[in-house]
């Protein structure tokens, strides 16, 4: 490498060097910006969302970048690095067998990331029992998150030879419930789900307007036994789900005297 054999050290010598430099960095970081900007946007626009996911960001950024630098190399140090190229191509063999299992996540990585069956924002469950929200997909692994915020890190030629089942936007959420046996039936029926269904939209927890059902399945003790199921985003807990139309059902109950003895 000879910096003063380089184009920019005969334009302005090593202020000439340094000048070109920066510009060049400078420049090649705010392509990487706006090129990732624009993949974002095309990717939304093209595939209504469905194809995403860290890795396709990462790669045109590392291609950006990789001609930056080059470029950088040659016009201020003189040094071609196509030299490097033709040398790791010489050593390619040994390399990917060295690299195997990288390269093996890296093409999964990008199969999922291009595959709009499954995609970022998905909520899925493994063969291996993880369940959760697809967070990312990039070159190394893709990040599943439970309801609980638990983030598990899944690789990728792991997640393609595994089952995965794409779950619907929305989970069924079940309450139990005991009536009083002398209530009137069909209107608990008709009022209750309402009810419950206003509590979850002040939360923003149903899902698109989707009415929850109340099903008696049962004569007890203590009253008439039943299910509530709630239709909700999947983003809450069942906990949190439970405890909002719970609160709701048994404030109704309570007010129209249809509580059962035991308050489930």
């Amino acid at each position: 490498m000879d910096i003063s054999s380089s184009s920019a050290f005969s334009l302005g010598g090593y202020i000439g060097v340094i000048v070109s430099l920066c510009v060049i960095l400078v420049a090649t970081f705010v392509v990487g910006k706006i090129a990732t900007r624009i993949l974002r946007k095309v990717l939304k626009e093209a595939t209504d969302g469905q194809v995403g996911g860290s890795i396709l960001k990462n790669i045109l950024l590392f291609a950006i970048w990789a001609i930056g630098i080059g470029l950088a190399a040659k016009w201020c140090f003189g040094f071609d690095l196509t030299v490097i190229w033709g040398a790791l191509g010489i050593g390619g063999i040994a390399l990917s067998l060295g690299l195997q299992s990288t390269i093996s996540d890296l093409i999964g990585g990008l199969q999922m990331s291009l595959n709009p069956e499954v995609g970022v924002g998905d909520y899925v469950t493994l063969g291996n029992g993880i369940s959760g929200e697809v967070k990312d997909i990039d070159w190394r692994s893709i990040t599943v998150e439970d309801e609980l915020g638990n983030k598990s890190l899944v690789p990728n030629n792991v997640f393609r030879s595994t089952a995965v089942t794409v779950l619907t936007d929305y989970q069924c959420v079940t309450t139990p419930l005991v009536l009083s046996r002398t209530c009137d039936v069909d209107r608990v029926k008709r009022e209750l789900p309402q009810i419950v269904m206003d509590a979850l939209v002040q939360k923003d927890m149903n899902f698109e307007n989707k009415m929850p059902s109340l099903v008696l399945s049962g004569v007890e003790m203590a009253g008439l036994s039943g299910k509530l199921f709630s239709y909700v985003k999947r983003s809450f807990t069942t906990s949190a789900v439970n405890n909002v139309a719970m609160s709701a059902a048994l404030d109704y109950l309570r007010e129209n005297d249809a509580l059962g003895s035991i308050e489930a």
